[in-house]
């Protein structure tokens, strides 16, 4: 309950229906998900060893990755619907106090790094870096200038992130202060869980769009400079993963 704690209380009752929801999600996932994820992993290691890895291979990852959660969405949302008129209204007025909170904790976050002199730009340049050498280790000066030269590109986003979270979760507080919990409440929260997307704003929506395509401009640049070393390192991050992947599907 780790992560559900952070925002409410549950009860007794609930801890034991959410137990037997998580115990079936997870079975499922590791049955019927897995595979799929081991098999992607396994694609993607097959292209970088056979120096394959392009724009058009990344986009298409991208999308499978993206289908992957919204699989996972799709899954769990029936039952966490299902769970919502369980909820007690001081438990509703902590989890969106909580959630509250935490908007004003990366606003001041935000607040306090604009007022050093670094660029977001130069920011990106490092996560990304930082994100990279995980996989590959340390990136010689080429590489390291792909990501320098399309760090200009780069749009700030965290912002509009705030702002999009604050508008989703007065949509979904406004529903749970009204007092139906019959079908039209359970139709719309389902409505509301299953596409939360439709509350980004247009500046967020492009932002996101520009900033997915100079990380995975990036990677296709970067993949074209990869020393032999790297590469091996690459796929053996990669055989790690599956590894533990089906280690998972194996032992649960």
């Amino acid at each position: 309950y780790w992560y559900v704690d952070d925002y409410v209380d549950l009860t007794q009752k609930q801890k034991e229906v959410f137990d037997a929801y998580l115990n079936d999600w997870l079975d499922w996932h590791r049955r019927e998900e897995l595979p799929q994820y081991v098999a992607q992993l396994e694609e993607i290691k097959a292209e970088i060893v056979k120096d394959q890895m392009r724009i058009g291979r990344l986009l298409s990852h991208r999308d499978d990755v993206q289908a992957h959660w919204q699989t996972l969405r799709a899954r769990v949302v029936p039952d966490i619907v299902s769970m919502a008129p369980m909820m007690e209204s001081e438990q509703i007025a902590s989890l969106f106090e909580a959630l509250e909170e935490r908007n004003l904790e990366d606003l001041n976050d935000l607040e306090e790094r604009s007022q050093k002199p670094k660029e977001p730009g130069d920011r990106w340049v490092k996560r990304s870096v930082d994100r990279l050498e995980n996989w590959i280790g340390q990136l010689t000066d080429d590489q390291q200038q792909v990501f320098e030269g399309l760090s200009e590109r780069y749009r700030p986003n965290r912002e509009h992130w705030i702002d999009y979270r604050r508008v989703y979760q007065k949509q979904l507080k406004a529903l749970f202060e009204t007092p139906d919990r019959g079908d039209v409440f359970e139709a719309e929260l389902t409505a509301l869980l299953l596409n939360p997307e439709q509350f980004r704003s247009d500046t967020l929506k492009a932002n996101i769009e520009a900033n997915t395509a100079i990380w995975l401009e990036s990677l296709s640049k970067i993949n074209a400079l990869l020393t032999d070393k790297q590469r091996d390192r690459l796929v053996l991050e990669i055989n790690d993963q599956i590894k533990d992947l089906q280690n998972v599907q194996e032992n649960g």
